[in-house]
């Protein structure tokens, strides 16, 4: 349209001091009053649209206000149903544990065990100093709600090969870990489970140089070397 209103305007202008016939020019007068007429009519238009489309816009901002708020809602909604789901497990959990404390009486090893030593742990690296020698009658180790105060229980210098997991009725189950220098029982507070590891090595010293291979008893295979070590467990 802007193209169309030049090309009048030249008209218009060529047409001035010309000897035109009064018919001509009066339909050039016609054709520029009909562009003008379109031309609001489109810009007017145009306004209409503009102003429909800010509206547009502003309508679906609210609605993604909306839906955004909603998301939100229901997020919020999910995780504290997840929260309470989590928190009826817990004490689920936390019940299970204390039964399985209690079920879970001792550890006895196959023989006495005069050289034992029990490592203490400080914020989960092995202590200069051993821990409390906790063995009863040279060969059980009792079980209650405060034996793993200070995380798990590490011992070395055992000389037995099997030790079995009892409670106050029968033996539960008996591992044997020959071959390993570390024996290592578990569990986390609140956890319905107690855990025994047989190690080959133990968590860092905590004047240990962080160097790997410095560690205290890590084992060092030369390429292509293999080395296997098992421990069973039998349950009764």
């Amino acid at each position: 349209m802007i193209e169309t209103k030049k090309l009048i305007d030249n008209i218009k202008e060529y047409i001035k001091g010309q000897e035109v016939p009064s018919q001509i020019k009066e339909m050039i007068e016609k054709s520029y009053s009909e562009y003008e007429i379109a031309y609001k009519k489109f810009i007017a238009n145009i306004g209409i649209i503009i102003k429909e489309n800010k509206e547009l816009e502003e309508k679906l901002a609210r609605i993604k206000q909306c839906a955004d708020r909603e998301y939100e809602e229901d997020k919020m909604a999910t995780r504290e149903m997840a929260n309470s789901v989590f928190e009826h497990k817990l004490n689920r959990m936390q019940e299970k544990n204390i039964i399985l404390i209690r079920n879970f009486v001792e550890e006895e090893f196959e023989e006495d065990e005069e050289k034992i030593h029990f490592l203490y742990l400080v914020d989960g690296l092995i202590g200069t100093e051993y821990a409390k020698n906790i063995i009863a009658n040279k060969r059980v180790i009792p079980l209650n709600a405060n034996s793993f105060i200070n995380d798990a229980i590490i011992m070395k210098g055992l000389k037995s090969n099997k030790i079995s997991l009892k409670n106050a009725e029968k033996t539960v189950l008996t591992m044997d870990f020959t071959g390993f220098p570390y024996l290592a029982v578990w569990t986390k507070p609140k956890a319905p489970f107690i855990c025994i590891e047989p190690w080959m090595t133990t968590a860092d010293n905590v004047n240990g140089s962080g160097v790997f291979r410095q560690k205290t008893d890590i084992l060092l295979l030369p390429p292509k070397q293999e080395y296997e070590c098992k421990y069973t467990v039998e349950f009764f």
